[in-house]
């Protein structure tokens, strides 16, 4: 019986995969990468890049301004899957399926967002202005929806920069569907 319900879920996620209304894209093996900037000036700023090459040495270190515009010069942004994951389904296939991938991909998408925060510094590097900034860094496999960073179901956070004002990003990569970490 087990094997019947579980031959049923697999056919409904191959036909419904077939109602995308994003672009999609596999990555393997790539890395999700939180950073973390921490001023006296100003609260904490926190975004997550995707890079298929990452070596933060690259990093362009004048400013805040400039770190990040090197940092997305370099990657995609991904942002925050703790609720964005649930409004990317929604924007990005049918209703009714939703739930589908929201049930099969929920211990995963923990699994990441546990990684990362539990994760100790990767590598930190201090901006000529004095600022800090704390990498954390996971290796991630996936299929990812592939959007623009115009698209609505994108939730960012308070504690991050407004995405439409960080010219350097224009494709957002969100992770999707049989997520793995690494």
């Amino acid at each position: 019986m087990k094997k019947i319900f579980l031959l049923i879920v697999l056919v409904c996620i191959n036909c419904h995969s077939q109602n995308l209304k994003c672009d999609t894209v596999k990555l393997d093996k790539v890395y999700y990468v939180t950073f973390e900037i921490q001023s006296k000036e100003n609260y904490i700023s926190k975004m997550t890049g995707i890079f298929s090459n990452y070596n933060p040495l690259e990093f362009n270190k004048d400013n805040v301004e400039s770190f990040i515009s090197s940092f997305y010069n370099e990657s995609f942004y991904s942002p925050n899957l703790i609720k964005g994951y649930k409004n990317m389904l929604c924007e990005c296939i049918d209703s009714n399926s939703v739930n589908l991938y929201m049930n099969k991909n929920k211990a995963e998408v923990s699994k990441i967002i546990n990684s990362i925060d539990e994760k100790p510094i990767s590598y930190s590097i201090t901006l000529n202005t004095g600022e800090k900034v704390f990498f954390k860094v996971i290796n991630i496999s996936g299929t990812f929806f592939k959007v623009s960073k115009l698209n609505k179901g994108i939730f960012t956070t308070s504690m991050e920069y407004d995405i439409n004002e960080i010219n350097e990003i224009n494709d957002v990569y969100v992770p999707f569907d049989n997520i793995k970490s690494h």
